[in-house]
């Protein structure tokens, strides 16, 4: 008996040298099985949360904005505007010298109120333009569009440019025009042009 007791026991440890992961092998306890699907459930939930957690929003504190950041935020938006006049005002000029020159005869009767209008609007921009020139320089954006501007405008023919500003005439004006007027308070000068005149065009061009 004692014999079979030690060759049981010498066959028991060459099998465990043979495979290093005997437990592996046998049934995992299920309470340990439990345990490990709770724990890999906790991070799954903490790696990947449902919704996220409150009290991490904190915009309120923007409600209310300190003087010094609009002030600093207005100086921004009116580096950016002078570009912008600049822009609308180079536009409108090329629509009244196109306008002023119009070649075909079907439009004759429709152009005065239009170049009226655009002639006023462009002396304000224009105003605007020269009362800023000595606080803001062009920006290098500005200057790179300046030169492609003129490039296309001298090597157009009339009738492609007036096809080019007439198409594009109520773009410019509910658009550009409108966004200049509004920009600062040297613009009052065009905003006070802007909504009844354009509104009127607009109405007479639909009719």
């Amino acid at each position: 008996m004692a014999g079979q007791d030690h060759s049981r026991g010498e066959e028991s440890r060459k099998k465990r040298d043979e495979d290093p992961n005997p437990s592996l092998h046998r049934e995992m306890d299920p309470k340990i099985l439990i345990l490990a699907m709770a724990a890999l459930t906790m991070l799954a939930t903490e790696a990947f949360p449902r919704k996220a957690p409150r009290g991490t929003c904190h915009l309120s504190q923007y409600q209310t904005v300190l003087p010094s950041h609009l002030r600093a935020t207005q100086d921004l938006r009116n580096k950016h505007g002078h570009d912008r006049l600049v822009f609308v005002e180079k536009k409108v000029s090329l629509a009244v010298r196109v306008l002023e020159n119009i070649t075909n005869p079907e439009l004759f009767e429709y152009v005065s109120k239009p170049l009226q209008m655009l002639g006023d609007i462009r002396r304000s921009l224009g105003h605007c333009v020269n009362s800023r020139a000595h606080e803001n320089r062009p920006s290098q954006h500005l200057d790179t569009w300046l030169k492609e501007f003129n490039k296309i405008k001298d090597m157009e023919s009339q009738e492609c440019l007036e096809k080019t500003v007439i198409l594009n005439l109520m773009q410019m004006l509910n658009e550009d025009i409108k966004c200049a007027a509004h920009m600062d308070q040297c613009d009052k000068m065009v905003q006070h042009l802007y909504p009844s005149q354009v509104l009127t065009t607009a109405n007479q061009k639909q009719e």
